[in-house]
């Protein structure tokens, strides 16, 4: 119990520094407000969680919060391939990789759970 609360404590001032990082870069005046508008529900979502989830329920949580990173990848490469006037054969196998491990993590993760 106490290396986990080490580490989760080593995870929020990790999160904490690059929080400041971000702000701190020059010309960041707008992105600082999309960045807060995404952070801060997710924020309060993450403590909600924390509060409410036990040791025992841990894994389960962790396998949903790694399903949306598979959705996102498999977001970002549709995104990818949307935005794009020329797809070239490195940008098409970039874009089709990231669809197919973002959508095989998402699908895999939600069984976990």
């Amino acid at each position: 119990h106490e290396s986990a609360s080490r580490g989760n404590f080593m995870g929020m001032v990790a999160m904490a520094g690059g929080i400041y990082a971000v702000f701190c870069t020059p010309g960041v005046n707008l992105g600082a407000l999309r960045f807060a508008a995404a952070f801060v529900p997710g924020a309060v979502v993450g403590l909600l969680a924390a509060f409410n989830v036990s040791m025992e329920e841990m894994p389960e949580m962790v396998a949903v919060c790694h399903s949306f990173v598979g959705l996102a990848a498999a977001l970002v490469g549709a995104a990818n391939y949307c935005g794009t006037d020329v797809l070239t054969l490195g940008k098409a196998l970039e874009t089709f990789v990231g669809i197919s491990v973002g959508s095989v993590t998402f699908t895999g993760s939600l069984v976990a759970a």
